[in-house]
């Protein structure tokens, strides 16, 4: 087990673990949540709205950093777009390339833009990063190199929002996968860094919540619409003092959400979770939930079926499961895809089963 503790900057607030680990973990990562219909339309709608943004230039030149199996370069492909990924995961980025999206095979780096300008013939117009940020343990380095690629074009960040987890009690979303947790005062702070400005930021329901910043190089005829909001926001909700409120809250829902399992099976009820990625993970672990109390766990994502969540001896299955093996209650981890969870197995409702979800349940 690695240790788990995040630590708060005292000169600029930003909020990332104290400890890293020292391996090449992404080499054959199986993560992607691009099997859950939610997540695809979400994507399908993003790619769209990027090319309506920039929509005084055909064949976009579009660079995504942590490209997993490429199926938003697959839908910026469709729309027309010289596409290339970055993928360091051999598994992801071979199933990127079957479905013709250019990957690849490494992590991304300052010496990468040699790499793009020899594949798309140029700088990019585009440079995606979702969902990789708060896993570097430079963040500012991959931003800089970013910027020296888009020059003239945008760079587009999305990652898990800190004032979502602490206004949520969102305890369960540090994880050692995760170093770093942005707010978007801290990406403001990394964009002016490298010359860049934030023109746009909004928001989204993946990963618990999250924020999406769009950015161009710094022009003063060019003003953000609404970044001032999103900075009073965390002026209010993200001070030093919420934040350790949020850590003191956190141990005691950790205890409550084990005492509520445990009491359920006490009456006779069976119990399993929906969700297996790294924050389901997690909240299993923290709240010492194991095969002795939780049935099984279900997950969308094809490469989880069938093995175990590491030290509870949970088994992950696929949703198809769920309709040979009733169990009354699906405390549901992956809260970002809550309502086509539920939508899609209504059947489960009907017979008489129940689901919680983790965040909506009043743990303390």
């Amino acid at each position: 087990m690695y240790p788990i503790e995040p630590v708060i900057c005292s000169d600029c607030g930003h909020v990332q673990l104290r400890e890293t680990l020292d391996i090449n973990m992404y080499d054959n990562y199986l993560y992607t949540p691009s099997y859950a219909g939610e997540f695809q339309q979400y994507v399908e709608k993003f790619a769209n709205n990027v090319v309506e943004m920039i929509d005084d230039k055909a064949n976009l030149n579009v660079v995504e950093i942590g490209s997993s199996n490429g199926f938003l370069l697959k839908c910026m492909k469709e729309k027309g777009c010289n596409v290339v990924g970055f993928e360091p995961s051999g598994i992801l980025a071979s199933e990127a390339r079957k479905t013709g999206v250019n990957t690849v095979e490494e992590y991304f780096n300052a010496g990468s833009d040699t790499k793009v300008k020899e594949i798309l013939g140029g700088n990019a117009d585009v440079v995606i990063a979702r969902h990789v940020l708060e896993h570097l343990d430079d963040p500012l380095g991959v931003i800089r190199a970013m910027a020296s690629i888009a020059q003239e074009g945008m760079i587009i960040i999305e990652v898990p929002w800190l004032l979502k987890i602490v206004k949520e009690n969102q305890f369960y979303a540090f994880f050692h996968e995760h170093v770093s947790y942005f707010s978007v005062t801290i990406l403001q702070k990394l964009i002016e860094n490298v010359g860049f400005e934030i023109l746009n930021v909004s928001e989204n329901n993946l990963e618990g919540g999250s924020i999406t910043i769009y950015a161009r190089k710094k022009n003063n005829k060019i003003k953000a619409s609404n970044i001032d909001l999103y900075l009073e926001k965390e002026r209010k909700y993200l001070s030093t003092e919420a934040i350790l409120k949020f850590a003191q809250k956190s141990m005691q829902t950790i205890q409550n959400v084990y005492k509520y399992v445990d009491e359920q099976r006490n009456k006779g009820k069976k119990i399993a979770v929906w969700g297996a990625g790294q924050r389901g993970c997690t909240l299993l672990a923290l709240c010492k939930l194991t095969d002795a109390e939780i049935e099984y766990a279900i997950d969308v994502n094809e490469n989880y079926h069938w093995k175990y969540i590491q030290g509870t001896n949970i088994q992950i299955v696929p949703p198809e499961y769920l309709k040979g093996h009733f169990v009354d209650q699906i405390l549901i981890l992956a809260t970002g895809y809550s309502e086509s969870i539920i939508n899609n197995n209504l059947d489960y409702v009907y017979r008489g089963g129940e689901f919680i979800n983790i965040i909506e349940k009043e743990f303390v």
